[in-house]
């Protein structure tokens, strides 16, 4: 896929928080599997609350690469940043995955979040905000 034309296939935009087991990650650091089990749980990941249409962004002017991104836990941010810190942009992740995958269309692609949370990691009763400036706040409460 050309990277100038990336953005003719994206349909829209969401939040989507990649929840990661950090005690499971840790038992074997670095190993593979720890890290894919670590991720795999039934109630991981988390997506929305809606999707937002590319064109709505657009017509608005919006510019996807200067949105401000905010993740609290408890009331207490954890994780802040924005959208022009991406190492990558979404063009050039689009292109690489196109080149070893087969893209469909309603496929999800997760860009990267903020730095994670403190290390002692989601307790039950934590209420974890993650927000996208012209997006919403998706908000997930752990059991």
């Amino acid at each position: 896929m050309e990277e100038n034309r990336v953005f003719d296939y994206i349909y829209g935009f969401t939040i989507f928080s990649d929840v990661t087991a950090h005690d499971i990650e840790m038992i074997q650091p670095g190993f593979v599997v720890c890290r894919q089990l670590a991720k795999a749980f039934d109630t991981f990941p988390l997506m929305g609350p809606w999707i937002d249409a590319k064109d709505e962004f657009e017509s608005k002017g919006i510019d996807v690469y200067n949105l401000n991104i905010l993740r609290r836990r408890n009331g207490t941010v954890e994780g802040e940043s924005n959208t022009k810190n991406m190492v990558y942009r979404i063009e050039e992740i689009i292109e690489f995955l196109s080149e070893i995958m087969t893209l469909e269309p309603g496929d999800i692609i997760s860009l990267g979040s903020p730095p994670a949370g403190p290390p002692e990691g989601l307790r039950p009763g934590d209420v974890i905000e993650a927000k996208i400036e012209h997006i919403g706040v998706l908000t997930n409460y752990v059991v």
